[in-house]
């Protein structure tokens, strides 16, 4: 049987340039007003998002990408009948191929601290 290799020779490989993992974070504090808390769903919602970076302006990009992939992960949320997550998890990856760049955000959110 013969292969062939998807893999280009001429394509650079991106390489990992910057990470970063924030633990668990608890979305709202105990002391807060009530909760009103009617369903808890029964699964981690897990996700990765990929974003391409035109210009390299330091931590504004990568602080924007987290906020909009938070966004994106509560808008489907959202349509399963959630609207809060409880505990949030985030790590966040840099990358660099010649001039180009490209933040990964994997986002997790947990109804409980694991």
């Amino acid at each position: 049987m013969f292969c062939r290799s998807r893999w280009r020779r001429k394509e650079i490989p991106w390489e990992v340039v910057g990470a970063h993992e924030v633990d668990p974070v608890r979305m709202f504090d105990e002391d807060e007003a009530d909760l009103d808390i009617r369903a808890i769903g029964n699964r981690v919602i897990r996700r990765t998002y990929f974003f391409n970076i035109r210009e390299q302006n330091g931590g504004n990009i990568v602080q924007s990408a987290v906020i909009f992939a938070r966004q994106l992960l509560i808008k489907e949320i959202q349509t399963r009948g959630f609207n809060v997550l409880l505990y949030e998890r985030r790590v966040f990856l840099l990358y660099r191929r010649g001039n180009q760049h490209r933040v990964e955000v994997r986002y997790r959110g947990m109804r409980e601290y694991p």
